[in-house]
């Protein structure tokens, strides 16, 4: 992914913690910070543009975030994927443990353990599932399914 998106998503975020009353601090792969109620929190980041990779036929596009690594531990209790999108920022919002439902079933690189995707609106998801419903993990369904769940719901940082 692209340096200058991921330093917009990053920016994005800092800015967006503190308009809501929170000091993040930026460490080497994650954004700390101590919540409204004194818990540490460590904010794992992550930016895509809409994207196909061939995982879909033409015009089935979706941001997708990697959200674990093979053999590596999550150091996160917060993921953040900021989707972009006609110079709009998206943010969509997991839990550690929402995130780590995800799963990879296939056409990603080996080293690719967990993987969210959300599609560009309802009309590409339901065609994904269409025309690859392999490529649609359970996970991904319920995402894409409950997106209100997940979108700027920066409540749960606090």
């Amino acid at each position: 992914m692209d340096q200058k998106i991921n330093k917009s998503a990053e920016e994005y975020v800092i800015g967006k913690l503190k308009e809501l009353g929170v000091n993040p601090v930026k460490e080497k792969s994650y954004i700390r910070i101590i919540n409204k109620s004194g818990a540490l929190k460590k904010v794992k980041i992550r930016a895509s543009s809409l994207k196909n990779e061939n995982r879909f036929p033409a015009g089935i596009n979706y941001f997708g975030w990697t959200v674990k690594h093979v053999g590596k531990e999550v150091e996160y209790d917060i993921f953040i994927g900021i989707g972009f999108n006609n110079n709009s920022a998206l943010a969509y919002i997991f839990t550690s443990e929402e995130a780590l439902k995800a799963e990879n079933i296939g056409g990603f690189p080996q080293s690719v353990e967990k993987h969210i995707s959300i599609f560009k609106d309802k009309n590409t998801f339901e065609r994904a599932l269409r025309t690859k419903p392999d490529r649609v993990s359970e996970f991904v369904k319920y995402v894409n399914t409950h997106l209100k769940k997940f979108y700027e719901k920066w409540d749960k940082i606090f």
